[in-house]
């Protein structure tokens, strides 16, 4: 932004507003009655919605900062003034979101905000070469109405922009009462393993290399401890495998003094990451997630996702890990639903209901 001040550069925007196309702006066109859908004079009206059908706002909180995002549909012109009437472009709509705050921001921030919002759409459309058409920043006048302040314009790596049209994404109205979870989960990170599993390019859409495997392994890892609050009863018992190993430990110091167990042998490494196989772990995740792995399962007439199907999965990462080796055979053929898991499991833990995570998951896969 070369055209601003130091002094105008200290502080910006009481508005950030980001559009784009993911979801199907129709929503705020009026649907046309019979009579008009009738009509042979070439004559038809266009008529928008009120706004408040196709608009929804929500607030939380960043550093102790008040902010409310606002999700909805906007015109690039007006259809009645001169210079569109009687053209036959007379603009189109976009989806928009917009950041307002009550204070001043710096531009530091700027970055942070962007990047929430393409994390968003990312989640929401599977894909994380995300574009937004349009950033600016804007202020309102004393009539409320808004203007542009500043242009930005985004840099970023990717060889091409999602394509996935709107039916093929999760619709942000679904899911708009958990996004200030969904953002909290960003902010702290809940999220990364997810995004690091979406495609960045159109050419790897429904295309998998062992690296995609192994990414996946991590993040189911990451989904199994994502909720802390939420105990399984198995994770009570490895806890209390560790503590009689532990008084075991304690016991035998005491009768043998002449052998200081902690510095001198490899028995307190040996059992302090105790834990449940990978293969168990995706085993638990499954059972807890089975009605939507199922639906998936059923959709694609994938192989089934069971214990020994779950082994071999695992098996893929370890080979490739130990030896080098990659032999696919069927084992591949879970990763969608696998995948589905991650996914399942992120939106349990922002609280999205059990309904509302199989019905959406079903858009993307």
């Amino acid at each position: 932004l070369p055209f601003f001040t130091t002094d105008m550069k200290k502080k910006f925007f009481a508005n950030l507003w980001l559009t784009f196309h993911s979801w199907s702006p129709g929503i705020a066109i009026e649907q046309p009655d019979v009579s008009e859908l009738l009509k042979y004079d070439g004559a038809r009206t266009i008529k928008m919605r009120p706004w408040s059908a196709y608009t929804r706002t929500t607030q939380f909180q960043i550093e102790n900062e008040k902010v409310t995002l606002t999700v909805s549909i906007g015109q690039t012109a007006e259809t009645n003034n001169a210079e569109n009437r009687g053209a036959y472009n007379l603009g189109k709509v976009y989806t928009f979101f917009r950041f307002s705050f009550e204070n001043a921001q710096g531009f530091e921030k700027m970055e942070k905000y962007y990047i929430i919002a393409r994390k968003i759409v990312a989640i929401l459309t599977s894909q994380n070469n995300i574009c937004f058409e349009e950033v600016y920043l804007s202020q309102r006048n004393s009539e409320q109405k808004y203007f542009k302040t500043g242009i930005c314009k985004i840099f970023d790596s990717y060889e091409n922009y999602s394509i996935r049209q709107w039916h093929k994404v999760i619709p942000i109205f679904s899911v708009f009462d958990y996004i200030p979870n969904l953002i909290d989960g960003i902010v702290n990170g809940k999220v990364n393993s997810l995004l690091e599993l979406l495609p960045e390019d159109n050419k790897m859409v429904n295309r998998i290399s062992i690296k995609n495997v192994q990414d996946l392994c991590t993040a189911l890892e990451v989904s199994y401890q994502l909720d802390d609050k939420r105990k399984r009863e198995k994770d009570a018992l490895i806890e209390e495998l560790k503590k009689n190993i532990k008084n075991t430990i304690a016991e035998f110091t005491k009768a043998h003094n002449e052998i200081d167990v902690n510095k001198e042998t490899t028995m307190s490494s040996a059992f302090q990451y105790l834990d449940y196989t990978l293969k168990q772990k995706i085993l638990t995740l499954y059972n807890e997630n089975s009605d939507i792995v199922d639906e998936i399962v059923s959709k694609y007439s994938l192989p089934s996702v069971n214990e020994n199907s779950i082994a071999s999965f695992v098996k893929l990462r370890n080979n490739k890990t130990h030896s080098g080796t990659v032999e696919w055979g069927e084992s591949a053929k879970i990763y969608t639903p696998l995948f589905a898991i991650v996914y399942a499991s992120f939106f349990k833990y922002i609280k999205l209901p059990d309904e509302v995570i199989k019905s959406t998951l079903l858009q993307i896969f």
